[in-house]
């Protein structure tokens, strides 16, 4: 999240706990969305939609609400690893709206790099 914010992104945060929405909102998201009251993908096209998402749940129904959350030419990023080991994805939706999406392990020195050498070319 905080690499989202210093590339200049507004982050909304969708967590079921309040105590991780409220550390979300120290670390700079704009908005926090409780999964558990209100359903994160009306509220997050009700903004416009995501032009990025990060997927950090380990289980298919928020990688899906990530997915449905983004708008035309989106990106989404899996994180967190599914029990299932499957995600269902529309093809021609994904396609056609040119959706993007990336297979990332975090907590390595490269992303780390990466994000600090994105913010050092600001």
């Amino acid at each position: 999240m905080q690499y989202a914010r210093i590339a200049g992104a507004t982050v909304v945060a969708v967590d079921v706990t309040a105590e991780k929405l409220d550390q979300a909102k120290r670390l700079g998201a704009a908005y926090t969305i409780d999964a558990s009251q209100d359903d994160p993908v009306s509220a997050i096209l009700a903004l416009g939609g995501a032009d990025k998402a990060i997927a950090t749940a380990a289980s298919r129904g928020p990688f899906s609400a990530a997915y449905r959350c983004l708008r035309r030419g989106g990106h989404l990023v899996y994180v967190g690893l599914p029990a299932e080991n499957t995600v269902e994805l529309p093809i021609f939706k994904t396609v056609l709206n040119g959706i993007t999406i990336t297979g990332s392990i975090v907590g390595t020195r490269t992303p780390a790099e990466s994000g600090t050498a994105h913010r050092n070319r600001r």
